[in-house]
């Protein structure tokens, strides 16, 4: 099994950025990359604090200088040292120790002179000092605005408001207030920090299980090295209970190899001298020998975190609509906060000292991080889990996608089956052929063919140890057949016609009527043979179908074969709803007509599965059909695919309650602070609190059982 890269045009670059705070730091960030010339496309997550640009080569250092000068430091990914939140915990410990003198002085009625001033000093060093980075954000973003704009202007406002009354006139001083509105948002910002890390646990996971070491075998004698130094071509030992260190193929020995990190199959799988081995997977009995197929960065297992990664830098269409509201979102707050001001002044008749309090109240009750970390943390929570069941997805989109889809079309062959037929039948209908020659002759053609029934006619031919010979002029018709030329003959091998003679048709009905595939074979005009080819059922495609039944999903079968055989397969596995006999651009049409999503394997349904709402390629398929799919089932357990559509739905139903979280808390907060409900330290504490209950309802969904 293979998964290709994603090829890119240029070069690809991932950055990790300081001061993502919101979604309107994301479009801000979008924005300055976006205009940068050279740059072709941009994803900024705010969950992960990433931005993935591709664009032409040498962008690196211009990449990290704009966007620092945008207020947003950047650096060049690398692995993460340090606790979560580490950080974020000795900013809110050095704000809660300086903050505590001036709460216990406020809130005792300590008014004296000497009090005033540790008051003042205090909360000066918590504002100016510890809180210096919510301010110079404010400044350096500007014109664009943000969750700091709001914080920045709150304390600012409360802590200049307690200054005019220190000096100027006397009254109740709110240092207390802009010490607490700080203090509180770090602590929110560390249990953010702590939560958002928990959503990235599955991917850990999978990458704790990468291989460190091997054993390279230099004649006799053995060397242990780092894999990255691991060439193509070296022959490696791996011993019984170690890792498989890279993609490689077995020269010497035999063993039980579990696969369960990578496909999900948790019986192990025999392996000898030839077959390949995946890099990460885990050899349980027998010594091996085997040679180094692909390199560190090529390997399965390093594609598939790549792949992983680059889907939790993509956005869901609901994730864009989020992230746009946000980036409206502090303008349209700081307008309200103003007309809040004016409004107490003005309507409510209070002093202004008195109309201050509930306009910093709505600044700091507005939340748009909540809108923000919606959907990126469940997305991430529902791709780790995806990968650590063998099923890759390629973007954010295709989880929304799938949660949606009410019907599915499956292939036949190598799909619903198990994509191994075998040959059962050879009948001749030539005096100058025997089953051998006909087989042989069949077999020739098949040779460059990816097809299963291509497949199973060469490994019979194999068998029977029956030599192929080189035909000219290949030519491969997808759904139709292969013509060629065989000693300036033309031949053809390919799917059943309604051209066929009356004796040959009876003949390929009573084969068809058990359930098996048919192929004849002509030279020239003349039908010299026809082929019968069975194939079963693929375990757990009965429990798939039936899965998906309960879900809703209605399930359909899309098939070149004869209708006999696609019926015979279809009553099996519980399918009422077939099309069979269908060339490529017809499984387009339906696939077109009836919105459908597609699951396939071979090079026939790449076109399909490109067009298909859902595209979901069986792993052990062809590269065309996994490059044309949005979602890659590595492990072929089709019992898998109701246990997918209902965790994107389950993702989905979390994404949605984040976001209504998110409104009805700024929906309600918003006027309740407007109209003086709210304290300031109050609003703050809750605005704190609003992301973190985002991100711990997203975080359930690591809890969920897949099965």
């Amino acid at each position: 099994m293979r998964l290709e890269e994603m090829k890119q045009s240029h070069d690809m670059y991932v950055l990790l950025l300081e001061g993502l705070k919101c979604g309107g730091c994301v479009r801000k960030v979008e924005g300055v990359l976006e205009n940068l010339a050279g740059v072709e496309e941009v994803s900024v997550n705010l969950a992960t604090k990433e931005a993935w640009i591709q664009g032409k080569s040498g962008l690196e250092e211009e990449l990290i200088q704009r966007l620092s000068e945008a207020g947003f430091p950047a650096t060049i990914r690398r692995k993460k040292t340090g606790k979560p939140g580490h950080k974020e915990w000795k900013f809110f410990l050095l704000a809660a120790l300086l903050t505590l003198p001036v709460f216990v002085l406020s809130m005792g009625g300590w008014q004296q002179q000497w009090s005033q001033l540790v008051q003042f000093f205090a909360s000066a060093l918590v504002v100016f000092v510890v809180g210096w980075g919510f301010h110079w954000r404010t400044v350096s973003q500007f014109p664009s605005m943000n969750m700091d704009t709001l914080i920045s202007l709150g304390t600012v406002a409360a802590f200049g408001y307690s200054v005019y009354l220190l000096y100027i006139c006397s009254g109740h001083l709110y240092f207390e207030t802009a010490s607490m509105i700080i203090t509180l948002v770090l602590f929110g910002r560390f249990l953010e920090a702590r939560a958002l890390d928990k959503s990235g646990d599955a991917i850990r996971a999978l990458m704790s299980k990468r291989p460190q070491q091997a054993c390279v075998l230099e004649g006799e004698l053995e060397k242990v090295v780092p894999v990255q130094k691991v060439k193509v071509g070296d022959i490696v030992l791996i011993r019984p209970g170690e890792k498989v260190p890279l993609d490689a193929e077995i020269v010497e020995g035999s063993s039980y190899i579990d696969e369960s990190l990578l496909t999900g199959e948790s019986l192990p799988v025999f392996k000898k001298e030839g077959d390949h081995l995946i890099g990460a997977t885990l050899n349980t009995h027998g010594a091996l020998k085997a040679k180094v197929l692909k390199s560190f960065s090529e390997s399965y297992f390093s594609q598939i975190l790549d792949f992983v990664q680059k889907a939790q830098s993509s956005k869901a269409p609901v994730q864009r609509l989020a992230d746009r509201v946000a980036g409206v979102f502090v303008p349209f707050v700081i307008g309200i906060s103003i007309t809040t001001f004016l409004g107490w002044l003005w309507y409510g008749q209070a002093p202004w000292q008195e109309a201050l309090l509930p306009a910093v109240a709505v600044l700091l009750i507005s939340c748009p991080c909540a809108l923000g970390l919606a959907t990126p943390v469940a997305v991430i929570q529902a791709l780790g889990k995806f990968a650590s069941h063998g099923i890759l997805v390629r973007d954010a989109a295709s989880v929304e996608k799938l949660a949606t889809i009410s019907k599915l079309a499956l292939d036949k062959t190598g799909t619903l089956t198990e994509g191994r037929p075998e040959l059962q039948k050879v009948l001749v209908f030539s005096k100058e052929f025997d089953e051998d020659k006909v087989l042989e002759l069949a077999a020739s053609l098949e040779k460059r063919s990816e097809h299963p029934l291509g497949r199973a006619i060469c490994a019979a031919a194999q068998k029977r140890k029956l030599p192929l010979r080189e035909v000219q002029d290949f030519c491969y018709s997808p759904g139709v057949g292969i013509s060629a030329k065989l000693d300036e003959e033309e031949i053809f091998i390919g799917k059943v016609s309604s051209e066929l003679p009356n004796l040959v048709k009876d003949q390929i009905e009573r084969l068809t009527s058990q359930g098996w595939s048919v192929v004849f074979l002509k030279k020239g005009s003349e039908i010299i043979g026809v082929l019968a080819l069975g194939d079963r059922p693929r375990e757990g495609a009965r429990e798939a179908v039936e899965g998906l039944k309960r879900l809703g999903v209605a399930v359909v079968m899309l098939t070149g074969d004869s209708r006999q055989s696609a019926q015979a397969i279809a009553q099996e596995v519980g399918i009422g709803e077939v099309y069979a006999e269908l060339l490529p651009h017809q499984k387009l049409e339906i696939i077109r007509t009836h919105s459908l999503a597609m699951v396939g394997d071979g090079v026939n349904d790449a076109p399909a599965l490109a067009l298909a709402e859902v595209s979901i390629a069986m792993g052990g398929g062809t590269d065309v059909a996994l490059d044309s799919a949005n979602i890659i089932l590595s492990s072929n357990r089709l019992e898998l695919l109701p246990l997918m559509v209902r965790f994107a739905r389950l993702t989905m139903r979390t994404i949605r309650q984040n976001l209504f979280f998110a409104f009805i808390y700024n929906s309600i907060g918003i006027p309740l602070a407007a109209l003086g409900y709210l304290h300031p330290m109050l609003a703050a504490g809750a605005m704190a609190l609003s992301s973190v209950s985002v991100v711990g309802n997203s975080n359930r969904l690591s809890k969920v059982k897949f099965r």
